[in-house]
């Protein structure tokens, strides 16, 4: 039979010894929290003012060269104000840019084709270039543009030349020519009538009202394509030589389909077409386009519009 033995109890010395140790782990843990909380607090601090009081920025790229490099470190201040020659930093396309203030409101902008930059007719000094740049341009001298909007845009603010440009839908600032601003068609009105004419025979007097308002309303505004087609046969027939479609600014509705099947009929078959939309549910219906009109896969291209200035 095994003998029961009874512990003795803890010294007093060993109890101060335990107590210490205890000490020192709480001290220990109240150190390492406040160490980690004011490393948080640090770190939130730092985020809020490199966000919103002074960015840290990475330049990437050479286009600032040679006053900024790729790999340098930048830091951009806030400010309320900016000057011509200033460099700045803002969000395009969720990214942030770094250039240089060349322009201001209301000013016009041209630069020719050797680089050299005018405000408002008068040329720009730049010192702090080392070499112009000409950059590009998608948009080639023997390029044609069917317009189907009636402003000015291209040739005021472009500078394209106006003979290069075919304004479907007429120009705001011929005043001989007529402006279609019509958005129905034939296939609208057909259906409208034909709504009306039963309710004609089942004596619905409102349905009958309603669909006469409809189909006179499609009238009035109806785009008479295959008339304006017809009128600008010369148009058409100068894109023989054409061998890329850049699609742009178009939501490639139905009552506008003719004009591109006139186009589609007109140039290479071995043309390119690219079309740019702006909303993602757009993707899919751009390419139903695209394909109804016959065009081959291989030969077209639906991208989002912001890759446009990427």
């Amino acid at each position: 039979m095994k003998k029961r033995i009874n512990p003795s109890p803890p010294t007093v010395q060993q109890l101060e010894a335990e107590l210490k140790r205890e000490k020192r782990r709480r001290r220990f843990r109240d150190a390492l929290r406040g160490t980690v909380s004011t490393l948080v607090v640090v770190a939130a601090a730092a985020v809020l003012i490199s966000n919103l009081l002074l960015p840290v920025l990475k330049i990437y790229g050479f286009s600032m060269m040679p006053t900024l490099v790729n790999g340098n470190i930048v830091v951009a201040l806030q400010e309320g104000t900016y000057e011509r020659g200033d460099v700045i930093a803002f969000y395009y396309n969720n990214k942030i840019l770094v250039k240089r203030v060349i322009g201001l409101p209301g000013e016009w902008i041209d630069i020719d084709e050797n680089g050299n930059v005018s405000i408002d007719g008068t040329p720009l000094n730049e010192p702090y270039l080392a070499e112009k740049a000409l950059g590009e341009c998608d948009i080639k001298k023997e390029a044609r543009l069917l317009l189907y909007l009636d402003t000015d845009t291209l040739e005021s603010v472009y500078r394209i030349d106006p003979d290069n440009i075919k304004h479907i839908h007429g120009y705001v600032k011929n005043k001989k020519e007529e402006l279609v601003i019509g958005h129905c068609n034939q296939k609208v009105i057909s259906y409208a009538l034909e709504k009306k004419k039963e309710a004609e025979i089942n004596f619905i007097d409102f349905e009958i009202s309603t669909f006469d308002r409809v189909s006179k309303y499609c009238d009035a505004t109806l785009k008479r394509t295959r008339r304006i087609i017809d009128e600008n046969a010369d148009f058409f027939k100068s894109l023989s030589n054409v061998n890329e479609v850049i699609i742009i600014g178009h939501s490639l509705n139905i009552v506008d389909m003719p004009y591109f099947k006139k186009v589609f009929n007109s140039i290479s078959e071995n043309a390119i077409w690219k079309a740019y939309y702006f909303e993602d549910t757009d993707k899919k219906p751009f390419e139903k386009v695209l394909d109804d009109l016959g065009i081959r896969e291989e030969n077209r291209f639906v991208r989002k519009t912001q890759e446009l200035y990427l």
